[in-house]
């Protein structure tokens, strides 16, 4: 059974500047906590060749720096979901279904929040 407080957001699906990839996730954010979602796999690639991408490293930075005022309560980088981390394995138990494809996959293009 699909959880209706989950869903994602894929940065992939328009060419984005920093800029606007960080507007639209603070935009998105408010529109979440409006909408009751608790849950949220934020899908930013992990650049080219594995060394990091622009979008990324952006979500990844705003997203610590603003953690408090964004009201997050869980962060994950992907590549840290996984049972090795507690905070990954209570989200996954919540979330079992809809995180079933980053669970434990090592996937850096991916951050995971609660919010």
């Amino acid at each position: 059974m699909k959880n209706n407080q989950y869903t994602e957001l894929d940065f992939h699906l328009s060419e984005l500047s920093r800029e606007k990839a960080i507007e639209l996730l603070e935009w998105k954010i408010n529109e979440w906590k409006g909408d009751n979602f608790h849950c949220v796999t934020l899908i930013h690639g992990y650049g080219s060749h594995g060394q990091g991408g622009v979008i990324r490293e952006s979500v990844r930075r705003y997203l610590m720096r603003n953690r408090e005022k964004l009201k997050i309560k869980t962060l994950i980088q992907g590549e840290d979901f996984g049972m090795f981390d507690e905070a990954s394995r209570s989200l996954n138990c919540r979330y079992e279904e809809e995180l079933k494809a980053y669970y434990g996959k090592g996937n850096n293009g991916v951050t995971i929040i609660e919010i």
